[in-house]
């Protein structure tokens, strides 16, 4: 009788190599970590590098600002507990906090696009300036040498 389960060989683990140096890249609207990889080392399947060198950022597209979870600051006049409920409500926000002048929400583009969220604040009854998305366009990202270990 064959099992239900099947044994599958895995791969050896992969050591991060040890680098000297480091080059900083300011992320532009639009980068992609191919691309990036392609520029700096010449073969866009090398993004993982760029990956391993910046290990605080969990996922690869959020290194390049393109997750869809973002954070925006969206300008309140005097953001009150009631707004901050409504916003909660609101299909696709995954956090709402209150910030000196205005709210800052976590949410899912998918879901709940700036737009939806500017009129969710609207129809709790406030007032709301241009909203200023909060994510890593114009951060620095850590490039390491193209030498030392390979793929």
């Amino acid at each position: 009788m064959p099992s239900r389960y099947q044994s599958v060989p895995g791969s050896e683990l992969r050591r991060l190599p040890v680098t000297d140096g480091e080059f900083r890249h300011i992320l532009a609207e639009g980068e992609r970590l191919d691309h990036l990889a392609y520029t700096y080392y010449g073969d866009p399947q090398a993004y993982w590098r760029i990956c391993d060198a910046n290990p605080e950022i969990l996922s690869p597209l959020a290194l390049v600002d393109d997750e869809p979870v973002r954070t925006t600051f969206f300008p309140v006049e005097r953001p009150e507990p009631k707004l901050l409920t409504a916003l909660a409500r609101q299909f696709g926000v995954l956090a709402v906090k209150p910030a000196d002048g205005g709210v800052v929400v976590d949410h899912n583009i998918l879901n709940a696009d700036t737009v939806a969220v500017r009129k969710a604040i609207e129809a709790a009854g406030f007032v709301t300036g241009l909203p200023q998305e909060r994510g890593r366009i114009g951060a620095s990202i850590v490039i390491p040498p193209a030498t030392g270990g390979g793929r």
